[in-house]
C-alpha cells in the first residue's frame, strides 16, 4: 500500500460541493488545466446537496442595499462587510446566470430556488450539482473523486501542492500552482446534526496546519427543527414555503403545555420568518423548552385532512419524514446545520499563505455570529466563482517550483503510522465521544464550567485515544475524527474568550450581547506549534 504517484496541475481544487464546483469551472473558463479532488463521488457527500436548494439574493425587487443590511443584521454586526458588499452586489448577476448552465431556476423577490428531486426528495440541491458536473465534465475538468487531500505543501509562505491518498492505496503528491479549498464546514462536530458525514472540517484543519487564521470559529448554527421522533429519520424541517407550503400555513411550535412558541416569543412573526432570520434565538428556545418541559413539537392537527390527499409537499413529507404514517404531531429539537467561522479570506478569496484560496463554508466572516437562510448557497455560489477566478489568475502569473521531499517523505509516514497501529479504538468510537462531549459542553448553551470541562477531556482524549486504520477507508474515517478532534478544540477556545451572548454562541454566565467590548472578531491561528488567538475590529465600509 501506498505506493508514490505525482500529479501536477495549474489550479487544484479541494472539494466538491457547491463553491468547490463553482470554482472549478470559473478557472477552467480562464484557460488554466484544474483538477477537482474530492473524498467522496464528484458532489455526493456535500450540504449542497441535501440542502433546501434555494438561495437568497436581491431579486424581484428587493434591493441590494436592503439585502446587505437584512444580511448584517442577522449576522448581529459581526459580519465582514467588504464580503457582504461583493455578495450584495454580486449575488444576483451570479444566480441568474445559472440558467446558461441548465439550472432550472425559479425566482421570487428575494430568493431563487433550483430544486431537482430526481434522486430523492432529501437531495433537491442536486438541481445545482447535476449542470456544474455535467459543465466540468464537457470543458475537460480532471476529476479525481475517493481521494482525500491529508497535508498542504506550504513553503516560504506560498503554496507549491498537497498529499493525499486514493482508495486504491496511492500515495498522491499534487504540485500546484493555485490551491482552493472548498471542503464544507464541521457539521459532524455535534451528535444531533443535518450534514452529511464526511463534514468534518477537513479544510478548516488543512489551513490552520499550513498557517492560515481561523476567524468565528465560536458560531456554529442549528437548524431550529429538526425530527426528534423515535422511530422516525432524524432530518432537519425545513419551514418555508417553497418546501412545505401546508406546513408553514397550518402548522404550529407548541410545548409540552401547549404554548405556541411562535406567539409566546416572536409576536407577529411567522414561523417561516423566524426559521429564516432567527434560527439562533428559535434553536435556543426549543433546547431550553425541550429541557425544562419535556418536549418542543411541531403541531399538525389543524392541516385540513384533505390536504393529506391533496398536497404533493405533504405526500413527500409523509413518505419522508414520516415513513408512511399519519401524524398529528412530531417531536423537534435542533440541529447543527452550518458554521459561521472558517479560515479568513478577502474579497478575492485570498488568504495570508500566497497561491491558497478558500470559498464556500470553509471560509469565515460572511456571515458573522448566524447565517440568515438561503445565504449558504448564495456564498458558495459567489465566492466560488471568485475563488476560481482569483486561483487561475494566480497561476497563470507563477511558475511551478520543486516540493521539499522531506516534507512529503514525513507525511506519508504520519499516514503510515496511523494504518500500521496495533492499538487504539475504532475510529466510529472516537467520533461518537467527541459528538456526544461537543453536544452537551459546546452545543447551543455554553457557559465557563462547561467549556472548562470539554477543553479538559479533549486534551485527555488527543493523548490518550488513538484511531486505528486497516485500510484507506479506515484511515479516511481515522483524519476525520482526528479532525473533528480539532475542530472541537478550536470552538471551545473560542468560545472561552467571547466573554458575552451573540447570534449562535451563547453563554449562560454572559448571557447579553456587549457591543461596547465586542465588536470584535476572534481569530485562531498556529505560532510555534501552539493554539494561539487575538482579537480584531469588525471590517467594516467607510461611512457614508
Amino acid at each position: 500500500m501506498f505506493g508514490k504517484r505525482e500529479v501536477s496541475t495549474d489550479v487544484l481544487l479541494v472539494g466538491s460541493g457547491g463553491a468547490g464546483l463553482r470554482a472549478a469551472l470559473e478557472a477552467k473558463r480562464n484557460n488554466v488545466e484544474v483538477l477537482l479532488v474530492s473524498k467522496s463521488a464528484i458532489g455526493f457527500n456535500s450540504c449542497t446537496l441535501y440542502s433546501e436548494a434555494a438561495v437568497s439574493a436581491p431579486l424581484e425587487g428587493l434591493t441590494p442595499e436592503r439585502y446587505f443590511d437584512i444580511t448584517i443584521e442577522t449576522g448581529r454586526s459581526l459580519n465582514n462587510q467588504r464580503l457582504v458588499k461583493v455578495l450584495a452586489e454580486e449575488a444576483a448577476k451570479r444566480v441568474l446566470e445559472l440558467r446558461d448552465l441548465g439550472v432550472e431556476l425559479k425566482t421570487k423577490r428575494g430568493s431563487a430556488s433550483f430544486v431537482d428531486t430526481s434522486i430523492s426528495a432529501l437531495t433537491s440541491g442536486y438541481g445545482l450539482i447535476r449542470p456544474l458536473t455535467n459543465e466540468l465534465e464537457k470543458l475537460g475538468v480532471k476529476l479525481l473523486p475517493h481521494t482525500f487531500i491529508s497535508k498542504l505543501l506550504v513553503e516560504g509562505r506560498q503554496i507549491f501542492g498537497a498529499t493525499g491518498f486514493n482508495s486504491k492505496g496511492d500515495f498522491l503528491v499534487i504540485a500546484a500552482k493555485s490551491v482552493v479549498l472548498a471542503c464544507g464546514g464541521a457539521g459532524q462536530l455535534h451528535m444531533r446534526n443535518d450534514n452529511p458525514s464526511g463534514i468534518t472540517g477537513d479544510g478548516y484543519v488543512l489551513a490552520l496546519e499550513a498557517g492560515a487564521p481561523l476567524v468565528d470559529m465560536e458560531f456554529v448554527q442549528c437548524y431550529p427543527t429538526g425530527s426528534d421522533e423515535r422511530g422516525l429519520p432524524s432530518y432537519f424541517i425545513p419551514l418555508v414555503r417553497r418546501k412545505f407550503p401546508d406546513i408553514v400555513e397550518w402548522g404550529r411550535l407548541l410545548n409540552a403545555n401547549g404554548e405556541d412558541l411562535i406567539n409566546k416569543h416572536f409576536p407577529g412573526d411567522s414561523l417561516e420568518r423566524a426559521s429564516i432570520r432567527a434560527r439562533d434565538t428559535l434553536s435556543r428556545i426549543i433546547y431550553r423548552e425541550t429541557s425544562e418541559t419535556g418536549s418542543v413539537f411541531l403541531d399538525l392537527q389543524q392541516i385540513p385532512e384533505e390536504k393529506w390527499n391533496e398536497s404533493e409537499s405533504l405526500q413527500t413529507f409523509r413518505r419522508y419524514w414520516l415513513k408512511g404514517q399519519r401524524r398529528d404531531s412530531l417531536d423537534v429539537s435542533p440541529m447543527t446545520h452550518h458554521f459561521m467561522g472558517g479560515v479568513e479570506i478577502n474579497e478575492y478569496c485570498e488568504t495570508n499563505i500566497e497561491g491558497l484560496y478558500v470559498c464556500g463554508e470553509n471560509a469565515g466572516g460572511v456571515h458573522g455570529a448566524n447565517r440568515m437562510g438561503g445565504n449558504a448557497l448564495t456564498d458558495t455560489i459567489v465566492f466560488g466563482a471568485r475563488a476560481g477566478a482569483a486561483a487561475a489568475e494566480h497561476a497563470l502569473e507563477t511558475s511551478k517550483e520543486g516540493i521539499d521531499s522531506h516534507t512529503i517523505n514525513e507525511e506519508k509516514e504520519r499516514l503510515l503510522g496511523i494504518l500500521g497501529r496495533e492499538s487504539g479504538v475504532e475510529a466510529r468510537t472516537l467520533r461518537f465521544e467527541i459528538q456526544e462531549l461537543a453536544w452537551r459542553n459546546i452545543g447551543i448553551i455554553r457557559s465557563k464550567e462547561r467549556l472548562e470541562k470539554a477543553l479538559e477531556r479533549l486534551e485527555e482524549m488527543e493523548s490518550l485515544m488513538k484511531p486505528l486504520a486497516g485500510n484507506t477507508r479506515q484511515l479516511v474515517r481515522a483524519l476525520e475524527s482526528l479532525h473533528l478532534m480539532r475542530v472541537a478544540r478550536l470552538v471551545t477556545i473560542a468560545a472561552m474568550v467571547r466573554t458575552e451572548s451573540r447570534g449562535a454562541h451563547f453563554r449562560e454566565d454572559y448571557p447579553e450581547q456587549r457591543d461596547k467590548d465586542w465588536m470584535k472578531n476572534i481569530m485562531i491561528e498556529y505560532y510555534e506549534g501552539e493554539v494561539k488567538t487575538r482579537v480584531k475590529p469588525v471590517v467594516k465600509l467607510p461611512k457614508k
